[in-house]
């Protein structure tokens, strides 16, 4: 699991993805991971859906048992 720390339109900040598979190599960005999300998140052309590819350096890994990092975000910014 990891939570995405950078995205390309920034609405998929925050988001927790689970790493399916590595896609490839983007010539700029390095490793690209296909992610998946319970909700759907968004492409980097603004399409929505539960996968989507995302560079491995915009993913930081976390621990699937922490259940500190699925929704305080949100709680704490409200």
């Amino acid at each position: 699991m990891a939570i995405i720390i950078e995205s390309a339109l920034g609405i998929n900040i925050g988001r927790i993805v689970t790493c399916v598979k590595i896609k490839g190599n983007h010539t700029l960005y390095g490793p690209v991971w296909t992610v998946y999300s319970k909700d759907p998140i968004s492409s980097e052309y603004g399409a929505m859906g539960h996968n989507v590819d995302v560079p491995a350096k915009w993913l930081k890994k976390i621990n699937p048992n922490d259940h500190n990092t699925t929704k305080n975000k949100e709680l704490e910014s409200t």
